[in-house]
């Protein structure tokens, strides 16, 4: 039997407190105390009334521990609220779940049964997730249907429906009760009015033929406001650390070879990452060091293999809360496939450059085991070849991105390095999140200013989201910080910001032994449009300089020389090859050393060389501050690269793309060179075919809109095929200039 209660009466409910000294919520201070906690109000039904719930519209009432809503009528809303604080401390960083079942429904109608957040206490009017046609939906009372999802919801089976609620949005998933919750939420809103205020509550809205709803539990909690999380709405977790690593033969890949690895109980070795297998295995005494004598030729055996490495890490609870949830792996060598709780994220194939992939298909709240397959490559080299690069010395190696002298070079025995060898974490961001920046020095006469193009991406597959983007510049000598704000209606994609900021009595970097090497920090943020919560942000040093390479032609040839504002700079110093065969095992320590001794040497310009590598963070960071200029070959050495090859080309585009944005804020960058020696190998190779084949393929990979840009980063010249080629000169030449 029913019992039915009367509109604007009360039900009572088993009520239950993260704070035991709040017994009821009856006074503004009182539900401030309960607001520190997790838990605000949670209710299971009975057949007792009480003041807490008021219901607008309907008819409401208690049968075997839930709660019913019967009335059919055409009238709406039909809702039962929990009046239990001021609706202004009720209508934001809220979590409300309910459990709810569809008793009888009526066939195309716009019944609906779900939550409601934001709700006046009078009319009833809010905002709502709700079951409604065979979607879940968010719905704003008289308004608008927002986003809906198709959802499978029966007659007779009890669903749980979760709506998280913030100041610039909601959020809402459902799942049916006893299979797990879907990790992902399901549907979003963010253009609601930013200043309604009301209560959480049941929504049971029947029209159009007679129905009946049961609602079983009810929960709302407080969650973390912008303020609360120090303003910063994205996460970063860092899973460096010891992992563990196991050998198998190649022929175990995929899924289904993670399921046999992952049942092997031994043969398991502690790995340390960033890493590499190498230096693993002589730490556990299975491998001698491969650098002392003649050992390094004996060393390479690890290239059979594939490499499996594992770990475990927690992802917090409330994770599911960001839109993007990547794992970034900030170097992979080589070939990589990765996965998530046993499934297959993706794969990699380019040591030089992070790699990410999307995790929250499989990622879910608490223990995640996480684990990747590496080798080094040699199965990615097709059979044959074909063309020149079978002709010649090293062939395979021009289809496998990573450093070219680890198959050996006129330097040094080949040994091919595997492993995790940069830092990875796991990233959570919402809303937006900052694609890139790039800041261009530019100066006429005295004044200096930079340039500004901030690229904001909006996470939202359909909405326009408001945001704002700031900008602050601390001068070296501690002056006064130079900001702007701008406001960004962001459409979904990637939408720019541009700007013009002068610098007030700028200082400018010079290379060594020419001036001083001041550098101002700049800080780029991406926020929410009233400036409160930030959704992604950016950091780094940055020297106000100019960049030119003087090709005037002479009386007999061309110039060839650099002036660094305006100056014409002297350039000595030396090749930078690689500090170590194995490329994991240099440290910051060591950049710094290395760095220090060629400023006391007077150098003022490393070149290098396109058979090594991207060097660490710590390497530009230091010949910033010490003044020396990088001529910065791209990595391909030596070789016809199989330009005729779509996916290849298009990996070696991404491949520059992504290097130039990593590294081009420094001041030290003085010229992007193409390559090292990628022509002229007549002895290897045809004088009629390799020289217009490396052309186009120079021509092909560094043509178009996005790289010119990325590359010309502060001024910072970038050549073709060959720097010291004089202009128009054949490309059939052999000249060496690089």
């Amino acid at each position: 039997m029913i019992c039915c209660v009367p509109n604007g009466s009360a039900l009572t409910v088993n009520r239950r407190f993260i704070w035991l000294a709040v017994v009821a919520l009856v006074s503004h201070g009182s539900l401030r105390q309960a607001l520190a906690g997790t838990n605000l109000f949670s209710a299971t039904f009975n057949t007792t009334l009480a003041k807490e719930w008021r219901i607008v519209g309907g008819k409401w009432g208690s049968k075997a521990d839930s709660l019913a809503q019967t009335d059919d009528s055409l009238t709406d809303p039909k809702k039962a609220l929990a009046i239990i604080g001021t609706p202004e401390e009720l209508s934001t960083n809220l979590l409300v779940v309910a459990k709810v079942r569809i008793d009888a429904w009526p066939t195309q109608s716009d019944s609906r049964i779900g939550i409601t957040v934001c709700s006046d206490p009078d009319s009833g009017r809010g905002y709502n997730l709700v079951f409604h046609r065979g979607k879940l939906q968010f719905m704003r009372d008289y308004v608008a249907w927002g986003e809906g999802r198709p959802f499978p919801y029966e007659t007779g089976n009890w669903y749980w429906l979760k709506l998280r609620k913030e100041t610039d949005g909601m959020e809402g998933k459902a799942w049916k009760d006893g299979d797990p919750e879907p990790a992902d939420w399901m549907v979003t809103w963010d253009e609601g009015d930013d200043e309604a205020v009301g209560y959480p509550g049941l929504n049971g809205g029947v029209l159009g033929g007679p129905a009946q709803l049961s609602f079983a539990e009810f929960r709302v909690e407080r969650i973390p406001g912008p303020t609360e999380h120090g303003g910063k709405e994205s996460t970063d977790l860092v899973l460096d650390g010891v992992w563990k690593v196991r050998p198998t033969s190649k022929a175990i890949i995929a899924e289904s070879g993670l399921r046999e690895v992952e049942s092997a109980p031994h043969g398991w070795l502690p790995a340390q990452v960033p890493g590499e297998i190498h230096l693993d295995l002589v730490k556990a005494q299975h491998m001698p060091e491969p650098t002392v004598a003649l050992n390094m030729p004996q060393c390479r055996w690890p290239e059979t293999n594939a490499w499996w490495y594992r770990t475990s890490f927690e992802a917090p609870a409330d994770f599911s809360r960001y839109e993007r949830q990547r794992l970034l792996f900030d170097g992979l060598d080589l070939y990589a496939q990765v996965f998530l709780n046993g499934r297959l994220l993706g794969e990699a194939a380019d040591a030089f450059v992070p790699a990410s992939f999307d995790a929250k298909p499989f990622l879910r709240a608490g223990r995640n085991e996480l684990v990747v397959r590496l080798t080094d490559g040699g199965e990615l080299v097709p059979a044959t070849t074909g063309g020149n690069s079978s002709t010649f010395q090293w062939g395979g190696r021009v289809w496998l991105r990573k450093p070219q002298f680890q198959w050996g070079w006129d330097w040094v025995d080949g040994l091919p390095n595997i492993g995790i060898w940069r830092s990875v974490r796991l990233e959570g961001r919402r809303r937006a999140v900052l694609h890139d920046v790039r800041l261009d020095t530019v100066r006429n006469g005295d004044r200096v200013g930079l340039e500004l193009e901030a690229v904001l991406e909006n996470l939202s597959p359909t909405r326009t989201r408001a945001c704002q983007l700031a900008l602050e510049i601390q001068p070296p000598d501690g002056g006064a910080i130079i900001q702007r704000r701008y406001s960004v209606a962001a459409p979904p994609g990637r939408s720019s910001v541009r700007d013009l900021v002068e610098i007030p009595e700028a200082r400018l970097w010079w290379p060594n032994g020419v001036g001083d090497q001041p550098l101002y920090h700049v800080s780029v943020r991406v926020m929410d449009a009233a400036g409160a919560a930030t959704y992604d942000q950016r950091e780094f040093s940055l020297g106000l300089r100019t960049i030119e390479l003087d090709r005037r032609p002479l009386s007999q040839g061309t110039r060839f020389c650099f002036r660094v504002n305006g100056r014409e700079v002297y350039c000595r110093g030396g090749n930078l090859g690689p500090q170590d065969p194995i490329l994991a095992r240099v440290s910051d320590a060591k950049y710094r050393t290395l760095v220090g001794e060629a400023k006391n040497a007077h150098f003022t310009m490393f070149r290098l060389n396109g058979v090594a590598e991207f060097e660490g963070p710590a390497f530009y960071d230091a010949c910033d501050r010490a003044g020396i200029l990088i001529w910065h070959d791209f990595m391909f050495a030596c070789s016809a690269y199989p330009e005729e090859d779509a996916r290849f080309l298009a990996a070696a585009r991404d491949e520059v793309e992504s290097a130039v944005r990593l590294y081009r804020h420094h001041p030290s960058i003085a010229l992007w060179c193409a390559n090292n020696e990628c022509y002229g190998l007549r002895g290897s190779c045809s004088a009629s075919s390799f020289p217009t084949t490396a052309a186009n393929w120079i021509r092909t990979v560094l043509s178009g809109p996005v790289v010119p840009r990325a590359a010309t980063f502060q001024g910072t010249p970038m050549t073709g095929i060959a720097p010291s080629l004089p202009p128009g000169a054949s490309r059939r030449s052999s000249a060496r200039g690089s």
